[in-house]
């Protein structure tokens, strides 16, 4: 019998030396579900590698994670989250920072490469497949210029500017609304509204 539980997961580094930086725009996607979705705080589940805050929702349980693993290795947290409570690919949403994608805008998808993004490429090896759905929030590439790889790591451990926390948070209204669509009609439904 398929089980009711849906799993949010969002990508970043853990340590104060992240916080704030655009590879760690998944985790504040998180923590504004956690504010919209849960009564509780984020809990450390070590037997998970993962901050977690689970809630019911829309007649089911929803789950947020956030790994603890560094985004490279944040794939091992998910498959263990997934495996313990018995949750499918298709009912796992992945947010994660895109530098391919400008500043603000938000792309829901399913299933597909990595795009060269670690933490995916961790996901896509650690589940064993694509298929599941991801919420791609853009971080703007450094004056459209093509990045060397070290000028990429450069720019996405940076911290955002203030006027570029304000596109980040107009983002993150998007996340959420599209977010709820996910969980209670699905990724179809979701990318015709939010896309």
């Amino acid at each position: 019998m398929k089980n009711n539980i849906k799993l949010i997961v969002g990508l970043g580094n853990v340590g104060k030396k992240y916080e704030g930086t655009r590879h760690n725009v998944g985790f504040l996607a998180v923590d504004a579900f956690r504010e919209l979705l849960c009564d509780d705080e984020f809990k450390l589940k070590e037997r998970f590698n993962c901050w977690v805050c689970e809630n019911e929702y829309a007649g089911g349980k929803v789950i947020l994670a956030k790994p603890t693993k560094y985004m490279n290795l944040s794939g091992y947290p998910v498959k263990l989250l997934a495996d313990y409570y018995n949750i499918d690919s298709a009912d796992i949403l992945v947010i994660h920072d895109d530098l391919d994608l400008e500043l603000g805008e938000v792309r829901f998808k399913h299933g597909g490469g990595t795009g060269g993004h670690h933490g995916l490429q961790s996901v896509h090896e650690n589940l064993g497949t694509d298929e599941y759905d991801r919420c791609r929030i853009g971080i703007g590439k450094k004056g459209q210029a093509v990045l060397t790889e070290k000028e990429g790591a450069d720019f996405v451990l940076g911290r955002f500017t203030k006027e570029e926390e304000l596109s980040i948070k107009k983002a993150l209204e998007t996340v959420l609304a599209g977010g709820q669509c996910w969980l209670t009609d699905g990724i179809e439904e979701c990318m015709n509204k939010y896309n």
